[in-house]
């Protein structure tokens, strides 16, 4: 006979993860990246002064090093002619290249009651590119193995049941199996309130973020030997 259970439990995170990009521009990619470095500083100081410290800033957008980081902009403007034509021009209009330099930045904000901050600080320097937050429990083994014992139990009582409205008993575990499943950790937030500019601007308080609970499941699946009378 084969018996499978499920049970959760919910504990709070201790981890929350902002990611988003940003960008900047110059008339070379030297002087793209060196805008963009600028302003990625900016951010790594505003962080700084809310209490994030450095090692938990970390760049994102790693995995694909330079490759997609430097643009060229294909555009036109006008330049201004020393005097006007006979048609009336008073400029010329040449093509003009410019370059945009990208990256993204992962902050790991430690304690939870300044994820709202952080949020504030990104959008304080028109930064809109936010990608979901997440929240994550490091240390979830507890509440794991807790669930387990509760989806074993269970599993038990389910074969009991069974074999007894049969009118039999259940003899020895057969197998016992489970998994891990590593995406229990993460979990969307709900975040309400407006941006530093437009909240706090009017004596207001800054983003509010409601963390969610993260739900951490254990299924067990089992096989036992079914005992008829004899």
């Amino acid at each position: 006979m084969r018996t499978s259970a499920t049970a959760r439990r919910f504990v709070r995170p201790d981890v929350a993860i902002v990611k988003f990009s940003i960008a900047a521009e110059g008339e070379t990619p030297r002087d793209a990246g060196s805008a963009l470095a600028a302003r990625s500083d900016s951010l790594r100081r505003a962080f700084g002064k809310i209490g994030i410290p450095g090692d938990s800033i970390i760049t994102a957008s790693r995995w694909y090093l330079w490759r997609g980081r430097i643009e060229s902009v294909q555009g036109s403007r006008c330049v201004p002619l020393p005097q006007r034509t006979p048609d009336g021009r008073t400029c010329m209009m040449v093509n003009d290249t410019t370059y945009r330099a990208h990256d993204a930045i992962e902050v790991h904000v430690h304690d939870i009651g300044k994820v709202g901050a952080v949020l504030d600080s990104i959008m304080a320097y028109q930064v809109i590119d936010i990608s979901e937050l997440q929240f994550r429990a490091t240390d979830v083994t507890s509440a794991y193995e807790d669930a387990l014992k509760e989806a074993a139990a269970t599993a038990r009582r389910q074969a009991d049941a069974v074999a007894g409205a049969s009118g039999a008993r259940v003899g020895r575990v057969l197998s016992l199996s489970t998994y891990d499943d590593p995406s229990r950790t993460f979990q969307p937030a709900a975040v309400v309130g407006m941006s530093v500019d437009s909240m706090r601007s009017r004596g207001g308080p800054g983003t509010t973020v409601i963390e969610p609970s993260i739900t951490v499941t254990a299924t067990v699946w089992a096989r036992w030997e079914l005992i008829g009378d004899q």
